[in-house]
């Protein structure tokens, strides 16, 4: 995908008309050329998720490193990968004592008779 018209000239601009590449985009070979990144805000091709920038994690309720919000697996801010929940069927051992195995709860711990 290509942007601007740029020549590379300093780290702050990209071109012989001053032009300056949007974020997540680099001058190569004369043009301003998107980067897949992580919290870019567009889900590419190694992620399964992506809501923007993670410095306002804290902010976006869909980025967490464990669980769900409204059934959908939570985003992490730092891999762009759905993060593990509660009935995934993989114990998360700093989360759950066990995940979808019988006698076990729907919040993931053992059931206690």
């Amino acid at each position: 995908m290509f942007g601007n018209q740029c020549v590379p000239n300093d780290d702050q601009h990209c071109g012989s008309h001053d032009i300056t590449c949007d974020a997540f985009e680099e001058c190569q070979e004369g043009h301003c050329v998107y980067i897949a990144a992580c919290a870019n805000g567009i889900v590419d091709e190694d992620e399964d998720c992506d809501f923007g920038n993670p410095e306002i994690a804290e902010k976006t309720p869909m980025y967490g490193i464990y669980g769900l919000l409204d059934g959908i697996p939570l985003c992490n801010p730092i891999t762009c990968k759905r993060a593990p929940y509660c009935g995934d069927g993989i114990i998360q051992p700093e989360y759950e004592q066990c995940d979808g195995t019988f006698g076990c709860t729907s919040t993931c711990t053992i059931k206690v008779d």
